[in-house]
């Protein structure tokens, strides 16, 4: 199995059912298979760092506005957008059991109960 790309791939991310490669601009989602089935392409705006989480029932990539987080239900498409911060991410990951997304900006740090994003008071460097 391979899967070939013409931009440098800066992050990949896999479950038993699925595989996300994350380019500068956007992120490829396949099913884990032989040969892999491209499920989605997801738009994002400028991704320096290869964000991306892949969980069993969603998948949060970047948004194409700084700061934004894309929150895709899996088995739906339906897509939630998340202003999550002002300045451009630096950081995002799942909890081990997919319940919490966690972001983070600069000094700022927010975690978000998922996949119902509930609103929360950040955490600034200094307060944990």
């Amino acid at each position: 199995m391979t899967l070939e790309f013409r931009t440098s791939i800066l992050r990949v991310r896999i479950t038993k059912s699925r595989i996300a490669v994350a380019l500068y601009d956007c992120v490829h989602l396949y099913a884990f298979s032989v040969p892999p089935k491209k499920i989605a392409v997801y738009e994002t705006g400028e991704n320096p760092h290869g964000l991306v989480c892949l969980g069993e029932t969603h998948i949060a990539v970047p948004g194409r506005s700084a700061g934004q987080v894309q929150l895709i239900k899996l088995d739906t498409g339906n897509v939630s957008i998340l202003p999550a911060h002002t300045s451009p991410l630096s950081a995002m990951t799942f909890s081990g059991d997919g319940a919490v997304l966690a972001t983070a900006s600069q000094t700022v740090f927010k975690p978000y109960p998922s996949p119902k994003i509930i609103s929360a008071n950040p955490a600034y460097r200094g307060q944990l």
